[in-house]
């Protein structure tokens, strides 16, 4: 059940069914878990406002350059995986 709480993936809810833990406990867990993730976070972000303030001016920044990479990238390789290749 600690697994639930940490990282409720796919493979823990497949584990957390096939023991046959109760739904509502699965529930109670996994909303538990993300609520607790989210405030950690939250606290994160807001003890070092200044090094997310650059990182986001630079993602500001360099928004278009990178959309038009990842797009190429994405392109290239969709159209490889048309064609057969790997």
């Amino acid at each position: 059940s600690l697994a639930v709480v940490i990282e409720p993936g796919a493979i823990v809810c497949l584990l957390a069914g096939s023991s046959r833990m109760q739904p509502t406990f699965f529930l109670f867990l996994n909303l538990g878990g993300t609520v607790a993730r989210l405030l950690l976070l939250r606290c994160l972000a807001a003890s070092m406002p200044k090094p997310l303030d650059w990182l986001l001016a630079l993602v500001r920044q360099f928004s278009l350059p990178l959309l038009f990479i990842l797009g190429s990238v994405a392109l290239f390789s969709g159209f490889s995986l048309l064609r057969g290749g790997s």
